[in-house]
């Protein structure tokens, strides 16, 4: 099995915290669902451009406030 390398283009500078996708909680749910065609879109961009935004918290937490689709797609990934 080749390993796959997803570049993280969103902080190049590495001034961001960095948190272990699996300390991350979910916040809303299932406010939003993601159709299959979807989530397969965006792991093809994943791996064609790379993490281009940041995953957002809420300060002083590990809630996700903005990027559950993709983490979710990068969780799937990792399997």
């Amino acid at each position: 099995m080749t390993e796959q390398v997803i570049h993280i283009r969103c902080d190049s500078d590495l001034q961001l915290d960095r948190v272990e996708l699996s300390e991350l909680e979910e916040f809303q749910d299932a406010l939003k669902s993601l159709p299959e065609e979807g989530a397969n879109e965006l792991k093809a961009g994943l791996q064609r451009l790379g993490y281009s935004f940041p995953t957002s918290l809420w300060h002083g937490h590990r809630k996700i406030l903005d990027g559950h689709q993709r983490n979710a797609v990068l969780a799937e990934m990792l399997k």
